[in-house]
């Protein structure tokens, strides 16, 4: 019985870490940080537990059930929290598709067929493998402009119904790890737009812990510096980022420009365990989007990727007067 009070206390103290880490502007190290992604399961356990709690230590539980749900209700509030309605200035929208696709995905037929059922304007793979050189030329076939085959950094590639002007390359310390950095003229909306994409690696080991956070802190660095010389023109980014909402690095471009593309759309998990009884268990969103406050999202969805252990991003963009 009071073994399950402490671990009720346990997961009082789990599920009000990053709170306690936003409010003190605190770094958590490797470990807590990858402790904070579950906050999906820690609330769902809690709500379990609590009923049970309240009626075995009445006041005491109650109190901790207050505290456990005022947590919850905080680190979940980022999902569900509206965002306000600009009218659109016309309905010609620039249809985007995301997905980490998998290196080793052997569905890609499925693959095929689920993007072309959406018609992005801009589709950007994640993982994309050189050795599928079919399913890349069935993919060219319906852009404009395609990335150079044999010159895909990072496994990222970018296609376009819409002419690139520029690409570059922002190098890490790894040479598997880049920035993306994209500028295409969107005739429809006759504008220009900039597209950043990127794929830190999965913090399984502190080492690259750190690559990941010098590469979202990069990433972030730059969008800022651009801001602040007013030369932010409406900007896409999107990622496997390998970090969860929770994380204190997870960018957040704190200079009020930028939106997730999550806000208001409520919370839904984008990588999950291919196989077990602890795939439903351990799953945690991943993968985002994120856009200036030149636009308005609409259509936001998370699509089952076939042959992937992530799910898909399709969404629409309008420029907003």
């Amino acid at each position: 019985m009071y073994l399950s009070f402490c671990f009720f206390l346990l997961l009082i103290c789990l599920l009000n870490l990053p709170i306690v880490a936003e409010l003190f502007a605190i770094d958590l190290p490797w470990l807590l940080d990858l402790t904070v992604s579950f906050q999906a399961q820690y609330a769902l356990v809690a709500a379990v537990m609590i009923p049970w709690l309240i009626k075995r230590f009445n006041k005491s539980g109650w109190v901790l059930a207050i505290i456990a749900t005022t947590a919850i209700g905080y680190n979940f509030s980022r999902f569900y929290w509206p965002v306000s309605d600009v009218e659109p200035s016309n309905d010609k929208a620039l249809r985007v598709f995301q997905a980490n696709i998998s290196y080793y995905n052997n569905q890609l037929a499925a693959l095929k067929q689920q993007i072309s059922h959406f018609q992005p304007d801009i589709l950007v793979l994640f993982e994309y493998n050189h050795a599928n050189k079919d399913f890349y030329r069935e993919l060219a076939a319906d852009f404009q402009s395609i990335p150079p085959e044999y010159g895909i950094p990072s496994g990222i590639a970018v296609f376009s119904k819409y002419p690139i002007s520029s690409r570059k390359v922002h190098n890490m310390a790894s040479s598997s790890v880049n920035i993306i950095e994209m500028t295409f003229f969107a005739q429809v909306q006759q504008t220009p737009i900039r597209l950043f994409a990127l794929h830190p690696p999965s913090p399984r080991t502190e080492k690259l812990f750190e690559l990941r956070n010098k590469t979202l802190s990069r990433l972030e660095d730059k969008i800022q510096r651009q801001g602040q010389l007013n030369q932010l023109m409406p900007t896409l980014v999107m990622g496997d980022l390998n970090t969860a909402p929770w994380s204190g690095y997870l960018p957040d471009f704190a200079f009020g420009q930028f939106l997730p593309c999550f806000a208001g759309q409520g919370y839904g998990a984008t990588w999950h365990l291919t196989s077990g009884w602890l795939a439903p268990l351990l799953a945690t969103k991943i993968d985002y989007c994120f856009y200036s406050s030149h636009f308005q999202i609409t259509d936001y969805q998370l699509i089952e990727i076939a042959g992937s252990d992530h799910k898909g991003l399709s969404y629409q963009l309008q420029l907003i007067e």
